[in-house]
């Protein structure tokens, strides 16, 4: 079933799932940077990291090696990593009521 979507759909429209990934890993990237949404980043980077790991888990004998890949961005999302030396505590001035709760703002 996975490499049936994989073939028939990811890489049948390669252009906008390419725009997509390039673009969510910018995303996580410079969340995690500059500590701006970095709950919501370090969770979308473990979704990342956990959809790899997972989808080779039957062809990679060093499978259980990449929680060292997923398990600190888990670490970082629980942790209010960005509300101390990122940008959290400024992005959430800003933000409305509403908005000003986990996992988008520690």
């Amino acid at each position: 079933l996975y490499k049936d979507v994989i073939d028939n759909l990811v890489l049948d429209h390669y252009t906008p799932f390419g725009i997509a990934l390039t673009t969510t890993e910018l995303f996580i990237g410079l969340s995690l940077v500059t500590g701006a949404f970095s709950s919501l980043g370090a969770l979308v980077g473990a979704g990342f990291a956990l959809h790899i790991n997972f989808s080779t888990w039957d062809r990679n004998p060093w499978a259980w090696e990449a929680a060292v890949e997923w398990m600190p961005l888990i670490a970082l999302a629980f942790f209010a990593a960005g509300r101390h030396y990122g940008l959290d505590q400024a992005v959430a001035a800003r933000l409305p009521q509403r908005l000003r709760r986990w996992p988008i703002i520690t």
